[in-house]
């Protein structure tokens, strides 16, 4: 039977396929999704993240294509960054989130999030 997901030939791409390189990491990220109404907020974990996104653990269950806002935590910064997202992907628990809709302050601080986590790789 053929898999009518329209992402799932996004899972089956290589490290090598990839637009951008990923960088393991600990982030703490609150997260933001529409539920019933009303915004439901909770807290978890960005483990890797990339220039057009990142790969996010947290307690509630989302699916492909919905949108989130993201408040991430950057080892440099007093204050958060605001992202917008949307799930792209699922993986044993862990959501991968595509960046949408970024300003260049919000771009250039991901940038420079890589870029500084490159040197420690």
């Amino acid at each position: 039977m053929p898999n009518l997901n329209p992402f799932a030939a996004l899972r089956s791409y290589s490290e090598k396929d990839r637009r951008w390189r990923r960088y393991k990491v600990d982030l703490s990220v609150r997260m933001k999704a529409w539920r019933g109404g009303a915004f439901q907020t909770v807290e978890g974990h960005g483990s890797d993240v990339c220039e057009g996104g990142l790969a996010l653990a947290v307690p509630t269950d989302l699916q492909v294509g919905e949108s989130v806002t993201l408040e991430v935590r950057l080892p440099y910064s007093e204050h958060p960054l605001m992202l917008s997202g949307a799930v792209r992907n699922v993986k044993a628990g862990t959501y991968g989130i595509e960046f949408v809709g970024l300003g260049e302050q919000q771009r250039q601080a991901i940038i420079r999030l890589c870029e500084s986590l490159q040197k420690t790789q």
